[in-house]
């Protein structure tokens, strides 16, 4: 067939649609579907690279270059680029991308909206270019003011709320909003992704419950192109409230660089948002450049939070800026390891204050960090002072973390 339209109009559950090496000028709807045995599968050519370009033609006004709208679908091993609307979006459930690379887009990169969507091996870059800053840039500003996002999980047309995605080991940067993110989600996971220098926010979690984000590396680097203004590490907040943030683990994550390393906001017109059953254990924390909006590489801001926990956590800071800053409510510091003693509210017993003595080693240069960086040396003061945690028995690396656990994301 000429085009992949024509060709996915022939295609029933269990065929495999081969896409030859070229480039496509057309957007795509994948509206057949699969079955949970025989799947429709869509697929570059061995050892070729198919193309869909938009060439800032295609897509306009929300569009879309493509759309995974049945159920049942893998899509692997496109490039998808230069749309004036959106690049992918996952609209039916049970699809998977990957092995793609989806990039400059007008909006967002990729959204998964469908019930158990699956975005792995993924790269998303340079898209949302609505919201560019630079003088290079094109000179339209994102139509509602706002930004987008390189890759969300997000939002299911059918109900509103996107249940049980997996967005895993996609390398997500230089986006002109936030990075990877998932809102008004349920059960989402986001792990082993390699997410840096995007303008808003690097990871994101917004009224959603049920979230795992684990085992990632989130840089700010040495030379972003996006610039370090606005850029916070990991964030989390209540926008909307639909649903209210609960039940979030945010563990085994290296994270360097940002205005926060790691933050908790929510919108004043939402009195009752909050924090509710959050882990925040075995990370490691380096170095916010700060300005003057905030004190502290962490800040997690005041609400009627319950059940929340910072464990066994490394934040290094060299600023005059804090390592942590709290507002009220019910939030339980322990165990975790800081480079400079913090307030009062945040001091535990079991704390360790002093150099983390990381390896620091390698390049910070953009898509050039690597985990190593955060690793422990055999002087570390953090080995061997963590309080054991039944559900984290293993580190960044998926190293066995031993009896007598280590402080951070790494066992020595």
């Amino acid at each position: 067939m000429r085009t992949i339209g024509a060709a996915q109009n022939k295609l029933a559950a269990g065929d495999t649609l081969f896409v030859r090496g070229g480039t496509y000028f057309e957007t795509v709807r994948i509206s057949r579907s699969g079955t949970a045995r025989n799947p429709i599968e869509i697929r570059a050519y061995p050892g070729e690279t198919p193309t869909l370009d938009g060439r800032r033609e295609l897509g306009k006004g929300w569009g879309t270059m493509v759309n995974l709208a049945g159920n049942y679908i893998h899509f692997d091993g496109f490039e998808v680029k230069d749309g004036l609307g959106q690049g992918v979006v996952i609209s039916g459930h049970h699809n998977t991308l990957s092995n793609a690379n989806v990039h400059d887009h007008a909006d967002r990169g990729v959204l998964a909206a469908g019930d158990y969507s699956v975005v792995e091996r993924t790269k998303v870059w340079g898209n949302v270019w609505y919201n560019c800053r630079l003088s290079s840039c094109p000179p339209t500003r994102y139509p509602n003011g706002g930004s987008g996002a390189g890759l969300s999980a997000a939002r299911d047309p059918a109900d509103g709320i996107t249940e049980n995605v997996v967005l895993r080991g996609n390398t997500v940067y230089n986006n002109w909003g936030e990075g990877l993110s998932t809102f008004e989600a349920d059960g989402t996971t986001i792990e082993g992704n390699v997410v840096y220098d995007n303008y808003k926010v690097n990871i994101y979690v917004s009224d959603s419950r049920n979230v795992v984000v684990a085992n990632n590396l989130a840089y700010v680097s040495s030379n972003p192109y996006v610039g370090r203004v606005t850029s916070v590490n990991i964030g989390m907040a209540d926008e909307r409230g639909k649903p209210f943030s609960s039940n979030i683990r945010i563990t085994n994550n290296f994270v360097k660089g940002g205005v926060l390393t790691l933050g908790w906001w929510f919108d004043p017109d939402l009195p009752t948002a909050r924090m509710d059953n959050v882990l925040i254990a075995h990370n490691t924390f380096v170095n916010a450049h700060n300005t003057s909006q905030y004190s502290a590489s962490i800040n997690l801001k005041s609400a009627a939070h319950r059940d929340v926990r910072f464990v066994n956590n490394i934040v290094t800071q060299d600023t005059v800026a804090a390592c942590v800053k709290i507002g009220n409510g019910d939030i339980t510091f322990s165990s975790n390891l800081y480079s400079k003693p913090p307030a009062a509210t945040v001091r535990a017993w079991n704390d360790v204050i002093g150099n983390p003595r990381l390896a620091l080693a390698g390049s910070t240069w953009p898509g050039q960090m690597r985990a190593e960086y955060f690793k422990l040396t055999n002087a570390s003061p953090a080995i061997g002072a963590a309080a054991p945690l039944s559900t984290l028995l293993d580190d960044y690396f998926g190293n066995p973390r031993d009896t007598t656990p280590d402080i951070g994301g790494h066992e020595f």
